[in-house]
């Protein structure tokens, strides 16, 4: 999928909430839209079995959330869909994904956090622009195009 690159900024605070379904920690690893990572994912999770099963909070029609949803297909990540916005999430959009009680909020930062677990490897220089402008670019047009507003899928 993605070539070889360089490992993203990672700052040192880490936001923590308490997930009200099973009462364990969830740690929120970036708050909006090109945030990167506060904190990085274990370098000890090497395989998609590493992730365990996967939530992807999702809009069945959201370009983001169909390439997320195709992304874990491909390398048979363990996952289910809750359809909607995560209700308790101060992060307001979708897709957002949680794995191992760390929450991940925009398809352009899961696909860069997850690019070396399931691939082996991180994102080049190269494919992380290519990435950002598909994300912000072609999918807001398309959403637009299709449902005449993000807000409407």
């Amino acid at each position: 999928w993605y070539g070889s690159g360089t490992c993203c900024n990672m700052a040192e605070s880490v936001n923590k909430m308490s997930d009200t379904a099973n009462e364990t920690k969830l740690i929120i690893l970036n708050s909006k839209e090109k945030d990167d990572l506060h904190e990085a994912l274990p370098s000890e999770w090497t395989t998609p079995q590493h992730l365990g099963q996967a939530t992807i909070y999702n809009m069945k029609m959201s370009p983001p959330c169909c390439k997320i949803r195709t992304i874990f297909s491909w390398y048979k990540v363990d996952y289910k869909v809750i359809e909607g916005k995560k209700k308790d999430s101060e992060y307001k959009k979708v897709p957002v994904v949680v794995v191992q009680n760390r929450q991940i909020n925009d398809s352009f930062i899961v696909v860069k956090a997850l690019a070396r677990i399931l691939d082996g490897t991180d994102l080049s220089k190269e494919l992380l622009e290519i990435e950002e402008m598909t994300t912000y670019g072609l999918m807001v047009a398309l959403e637009v195009d299709v449902a005449g507003s993000c807000n409407d899928l």
